[in-house]
């Protein structure tokens, strides 16, 4: 799949040079490649069949790739390729999700698309005609949603990145949403003055939300939008097999963090007269905790 580190390299390029982009969505994706395989089903219910037609008797052959299928993303993403190689784009030989066709830059996830050309709009136009004469897609327009992930761009020229929607998602299976608790918000995504561990004598899990659910949305949320959460984050992700009361709370602390900061995001703001900087935290001994040093070696670096 597309990787974030590679769509905001390309947003990056597009603000530091000028380039043009446009957003597209492939109509119904799956269907449009044709069946691997010959694939067929039971008559459906509820519809009437000519005369001759007996259910014990006959079935539907399916034609084209259909949601649902183990390969159908597989499928889909080969046809794709197929019909983008013999548009005369060239596939990137670092990212297999990037295609490159002249000055035009093709980013496809799944279904969902971001056409960048060097030169103008008129190049996009010329590309996006070039692909409805093979696949059934939709002009979106400016870049502004992508991937669950509000694009704005601010007077300055730099890029806003959010998700809210997720943070929703997040505070809702956490019970910290507007009429669902008074909790504050914190300034802090985790305890300053406190590490967590392994904790093998505290008291059981026994909140009412998945664990497992809620760390994978805020993996995405740490690694998309809002790295400030990651260390705090990539913590309680260190339990997921059994997590106690003491990682239910400070899942909850994380999300009593985005409570107050649910507009934040990323921004994209390059120029080109700085050089890149690099900001370490280096930890070295801060997670030591001798009681536990001999079982989990993760207490030192």
């Amino acid at each position: 799949a597309l990787e974030w580190a590679t769509i905001r390299l390309w947003l990056i390029l597009c603000i530091m040079r000028g380039w043009h982009s446009r957003q597209l969505d492939f109509v119904l994706a799956y269907p449009q490649a044709p069946a691997p395989r010959p694939t067929y089903m039971e008559l459906p219910a509820g519809i009437n069949f000519p005369n001759g037609i007996n259910r014990k008797l006959h079935c539907l052959q399916i034609l084209q790739n259909i949601y649902g299928g183990k390969d159908a993303g597989r499928t889909w993403f080969l046809y794709l390729k197929q019909g983008l190689l013999e548009l005369g784009f060239e596939q990137s030989k670092i990212d297999e999700c990037v295609f490159y066709k002249g000055t035009t830059v093709l980013l496809v996830y799944t279904d969902d698309c971001i056409v960048i050309d060097k030169e103008s709009q008129a190049n996009i136009d010329n590309v996006i005609e070039l692909l409805k004469s093979k696949f059934d897609l939709e002009d979106e327009g400016n870049i502004e949603d992508y991937l669950g992930v509000r694009v704005t761009k601010q007077q300055d020229g730099s890029l806003l990145l959010t998700q809210p929607h997720l943070i929703d998602s997040i505070l809702a299976d956490l019970g910290l949403k507007d009429g669902q608790s008074n909790a504050k918000p914190k300034d802090t995504p985790a305890m300053t003055t406190k590490l967590i561990g392994p904790d093998y004598d505290g008291d059981p899990f026994n909140y009412s939300w998945d664990y497992r659910s809620v760390i994978g949305k805020l993996n995405f949320l740490e690694k998309s939008t809002r790295p400030d959460i990651a260390y705090a984050t990539h913590q309680c992700a260190r339990f997921l097999i059994n997590p106690k009361r003491s990682h239910g709370e400070a899942v909850k602390y994380i999300g009593r963090y985005l409570l107050g900061t649910r507009d934040k995001g990323l921004i994209i703001s390059p120029t080109e007269m700085e050089s890149f900087e690099c900001y370490v935290d280096a930890d070295f001994m801060g997670n030591w905790d001798k009681k536990i040093a001999e079982i989990d070696p993760n207490t030192a670096k």
